[in-house]
């Protein structure tokens, strides 16, 4: 995906959402963020990010007869890949000049044509630790049950995850504007779209579990035990999901 589209994208939604939209300008010296939107006297910084994630696949597809379909398996789990693009987002948006009290964010965007059908699922596993439990009656997800990078980055203050034009901000709980961007004009503008992912929000409504404590993230047991400490519920087994998707080439 292109970059200059990808953040004239990104520029015009926000647009669209009445923020002041300034492109960042470039230092030969060091990589800086994309975009510095405002509204309402408050600033937020943001580094755009994209990502083909499986471009190979791509290249298998435009190998084959055509109506001939390539199958992919996709792990919706922690991406080595991702993070890679989260620390790389963190060290741009530290070297870009602002006010202290500017908030910073990644901008995330891809879509289902580019190869990379899970990346929206692939790049909140990464920034939230994210695995399944089984319990008795149901699959939840559970946070930073393996390792999150949103605790590696904490001055990535917030993510937006962008798939085909549909966007949905993850709070990093560990960043220490995590109450302040909670009354944040942008938190504001994204929850009347009910799109707002805040790990210990969804705790509290029964939809996730949180691992909080000093746990072995590689130990599958010591995680579910602390989950049934923590919860006082039977947990059978953590699981890390998969999808299959399919590409056919036309």
């Amino acid at each position: 995906m292109n970059k200059d589209r990808t953040r004239e994208k990104v520029r015009n939604i926000l647009l669209e959402l009445g923020y002041l939209v300034e492109i960042i300008p470039e230092d030969n010296r060091e990589k800086r963020a994309d975009l510095k939107i405002t509204k309402e006297n408050e600033t937020f910084i943001i580094e755009v990010k994209s990502r083909i994630e499986n471009e190979h696949i791509l290249t298998e597809v435009h190998k084959k007869k055509s109506l001939e379909v390539t199958h992919q398996i996709n792990p919706l789990s922690k991406s080595n890949a991702l993070s890679k693009v989260a620390e790389s987002a963190e060290s741009q948006l530290n070297a870009t000049p602002k006010q202290d009290n500017a908030f910073l964010g990644l901008w995330f965007s891809t879509d289902a044509m580019t190869g990379s059908p899970d990346a929206d699922q692939q790049m909140k596993a990464t920034l939230l630790g994210t695995r399944h439990v089984f319990t008795k009656t149901e699959t939840l997800p559970v946070y930073f049950a393996a390792p999150s990078d949103f605790y590696r980055y904490k001055n990535i203050h917030f993510t937006v995850i962008d798939k085909d034009g549909c966007g949905q901000i993850i709070i990093n709980p560990f960043s220490n504007r995590y109450n302040d961007f909670k009354k944040s004009v942008l938190y504001i503008d994204f929850s009347k779209a009910q799109a707002i992912l805040d790990p210990y929000e969804e705790e509290k409504s029964g939809n996730a579990f949180v691992v909080n404590g000093e746990v072995d993230r590689n130990d599958d047991q010591e995680i579910l035990e602390f989950l049934r400490n923590r919860y006082g519920k039977e947990f059978i087994a953590m699981v890390d999901l998969k999808s299959i998707s399919g590409f056919t080439k036309i």
